[in-house]
């Protein structure tokens, strides 16, 4: 599988720390993700990423 959406969610773990040290930021962080995979849920299969 490859494409846009791969790019991005690649792109997006390779440059971003997620679990970052700073608890705000990592809340903030987890957050998002949390958002992209409720948005994402009815379409995109996760575990073929």
């Amino acid at each position: 599988m490859s494409g846009p959406l791969v790019e991005a969610i690649s792109a997006f773990f390779d440059e971003v720390l997620v679990m970052d040290p700073d608890p705000a930021v990592r809340a903030a962080r987890l957050t998002l993700l949390t958002e992209v995979a409720g948005l994402a849920r009815t379409t995109l299969d996760w575990g073929a990423l």
